[in-house]
């Protein structure tokens, strides 16, 4: 039996959350245990509707993007950017708005290059083109995408939120000198796996504190490169 899709992960926990009830007076009086329980039917619903809304916020942008020029999604419907109208459209703030769009951005092309893999065919190119993966082209952006997969994959599984996904991703921060692609999806891995219970907030510390781990170790690497390679030097010339 494969994965549960998230069409099928929203209506079942539509259905858990209605059958709760639909007024205040439902929920009083709910013993703690079942309290807990109910909040924790209501935070899946809540991650179903917001990689929902990470998705389409993304398509907006896509199809606003600037090289359209007026004929563009938020242009044509009077929007000076695209965060303008996730925002009138969804409700939510600037800041909201920049992460669903990021986060929605990543899980498209996440996909789109797992069907590329899965159908390597004219037909399955070219669907991965014609998604967000085409806002990724160069080098640089195609191993950022890389590295943040495992992002993806747990918000799939429901292991982590929007929210979950957004701190870790931009508290690791981006590849450089000193941080490889593959040292950052095993931070992202690692951060993951102990996110169960911590909230956004200590998981963004969380992240913060590995990616200066990484940092000072990838400091230390270089600096000995550097004196391995002095050393060298002076041995030869003194030979």
């Amino acid at each position: 039996m494969g994965m549960e899709s998230l069409s099928e992960s929203l209506l079942r926990a539509a259905a858990a959350v209605a059958a709760l009830g639909s007024a205040a007076s439902d929920f009083a009086g709910l013993p703690g245990p079942e309290s807990r329980t109910a909040a924790l039917m209501s935070a899946a619903l809540r991650q179903c509707s917001d990689r929902y809304a990470a998705m389409i916020a993304a398509e907006m942008a896509h199809q606003s993007n600037w090289e359209l020029g007026h004929s563009g999604l938020a242009a044509a419907a009077g929007f000076a950017s695209t965060v303008q109208m996730v925002q009138a459209t969804q409700g939510v703030s600037h800041r909201d708005a920049v992460k669903l769009i990021e986060v929605g951005t990543l899980i498209a092309q996440t996909e789109a290059a797992a069907q590329a893999v899965e159908a390597p065919t004219a037909e399955g190119l070219a669907a991965a083109r014609d998604s967000q993966l085409a806002a990724s082209t160069s080098p640089a952006d195609s191993a950022t995408s890389l590295w943040q997969q495992p992002l993806i994959a747990a918000l799939n599984s429901g292991a982590l939120s929007i929210d979950g996904a957004d701190v870790i991703r931009r508290a690791l921060g981006e590849i450089d000198t000193a941080v490889t692609a593959g040292q950052l999806a095993a931070a992202a891995e690692e951060l993951i796996a102990a996110s169960a219970g911590l909230t956004p907030e200590a998981l963004s510390r969380r992240a913060r504190q590995l990616r200066d781990q990484l940092d000072e170790d990838g400091i230390a690497r270089r600096e000995k490169a550097r004196d391995d390679l002095r050393s060298v030097r002076m041995w030869t010339d003194a030979a």
